[in-house]
């Protein structure tokens, strides 16, 4: 099959078709040409965006086997293969909380979370995820709403002052998706937001 198989017929508006004439006279190319690279770029970009939105699928369900896996301690023998696993991730988790309040104060740096759970556990991505995972679920550490402040602390007054800032610029919705991943819940008042902190167990 030669490059001339297979025409494609479009049509384009009249500001449209000067902009392709100026694309074109500014390149070394004929008009088809320029339309055809244009075209298997937008395919190309697409068949890439599709293939992360695969692997971003994945790394989803590894993720949700993984919290199975740690918190599943309550349905198995003693001794059993899944509860020495479920119970070293436990003991883990403490450890890393441990070491991070030890040795850092009431704020402490992204950093020097991925450090500690690197330490104890591993340093790749699943498991750096899995374990802020059971810091936050746990209610040891709390990370700040924001994506754009990489701080976490363990006292419940910072981070509630946290979580009414980000209230304030983010909203009610914002905050309940936040806290999803806390043992704490979220209240209106006439002033703006209460967390209710009762759950947690440090």
């Amino acid at each position: 099959m030669s490059r001339r198989d297979n025409p494609v017929t479009t049509y384009l508006s009249d500001d449209e078709k000067q902009d392709l004439k100026r694309f074109v006279e500014q390149s070394d190319d004929s008009q088809a040409t320029v339309v055809r690279n244009a075209l298997l770029e937008y395919l190309d970009f697409d068949r890439y965006d599709r293939i992360e939105d695969k692997v971003r699928d994945m790394d989803g369900k590894l993720d949700r086997v993984l919290r199975h896996l740690s918190d599943d301690t309550t349905h198995t023998h003693k001794g059993s293969p899944t509860s020495k696993r479920g119970t070293s991730a436990t003991e883990k988790v403490r450890k890393i909380a441990d070491r991070i309040l030890s040795n850092h104060g009431e704020v402490i740096k992204a950093d020097d979370v991925d450090r500690a759970i690197e330490d104890y556990a591993g340093a790749d991505d699943r498991t750096l995820r899995k374990y802020k995972g059971l810091l936050r679920k746990r209610g040891l550490l709390f990370e700040h709403p924001s994506d754009q402040r990489p701080l976490w602390t363990h006292e419940t007054d910072r981070w509630t002052d946290w979580i009414e800032t980000y209230y304030k610029s983010a909203g009610p919705d914002a905050v309940d998706d936040y806290l999803e991943a806390y043992p704490a819940s979220s209240s209106a008042t006439p002033n703006g937001i209460a967390i209710d902190t009762g759950e947690l167990k440090q």
